[in-house]
C-alpha cells in the first residue's frame, strides 16, 4: 500500500501514514475487546484472521482505480492498521509483550514508508501494473490463508455408526435324534404252495 500511496502525492502519503500509525495503536489496545467479543468467543477461529483479513483489504485498496484510490486509500491504510494492530496484539506473548508489540508495529510502518520514499519521484506506468499485480497478489494470500484457518477450525465430520453385527449361529445344544426307519415287514414265501395272506 505504501507503492500505491506513493504514486498519489505527498498528501496521501502523509495521510495514508497517520491512518496507518493510529490504526496499529487503536488495533492493539483493542484486542482485549476484540477477543471476548460473544461472536468470537463462540468462534474462536476469528481469532486467527485479522492478518488474512488485512491482506485482502490491502489488495483491494491496490486494485481501486486512479480517481477512486485517492480518496480511498487513506481509510483503507487504517483499516488494514486496525486489523493489523489486532494480529499483533494476538499474537505478542506474555513474556515480552511491550517490546513485541512495539518491533511489530515498527516493521509494519517500515514496509509502509520504505516504498513511499523510495518510489515517490516514480511516475512511469509499470508503477500502476506494479500496484496492480501486489494488490491480487494480496488477495490471494490473504483469501488462502483465511481459508486454511478456517478449515483447520472446524471438526472432524462424525464417524458413521458401525453396520450391526451379522447374527451368529449358535451350535444346537443336543444333537438331533435320528429317525429310526420301521419295522420291515416278513412276507411269507409262496415256495410251500400256499396262497398269500390279503394284505
Amino acid at each position: 500500500m505504501g507503492i500505491a500511496a506513493a504514486r498519489l502525492g505527498v498528501v496521501v502519503c502523509t495521510a495514508g501514514v497517520l491512518m496507518l500509525a493510529m490504526g496499529l495503536a487503536i488495533g492493539v489496545v483493542g484486542e482485549d475487546w476484540f477477543a471476548n467479543v460473544p461472536v468470537v468467543t463462540d468462534h474462536l477461529f476469528l481469532l486467527s484472521l485479522p492478518g488474512p483479513a488485512a491482506c485482502v483489504l490491502a489488495g483491494i485498496g491496490l486494485a481501486l482505480p486512479d480517481t477512486l484510490e485517492r480518496l480511498v486509500l487513506p481509510p483503507i491504510l487504517g483499516l488494514a492498521g486496525i486489523l493489523g494492530g489486532l494480529a499483533i496484539g494476538l499474537a505478542a506473548p506474555a513474556i515480552d509483550r511491550l517490546g513485541f508489540v512495539a518491533g511489530a508495529g515498527a516493521v509494519s510502518l517500515a514496509l509502509t514508508l520504505i516504498p513511499m520514499l523510495v518510489l515517490a519521484p516514480l511516475r512511469a506506468g509499470w508503477t500502476r501494473i506494479l500496484v496492480r499485480i501486489v494488490g491480487s497478489w494480496l488477495i490471494a494470500i490473504g483469501v488462502m490463508l483465511g481459508g486454511t484457518r478456517v478449515i483447520a477450525a472446524k471438526p472432524p465430520p462424525a464417524l458413521p455408526p458401525p453396520p450391526p453385527a451379522a447374527p451368529q449361529m449358535s451350535a444346537p445344544s443336543t444333537p438331533p435324534e435320528a429317525i429310526e426307519p420301521p419295522p420291515a415287514v416278513e412276507r411269507p414265501s409262496r415256495g410251500d404252495g400256499g396262497e398269500a395272506p390279503a394284505p
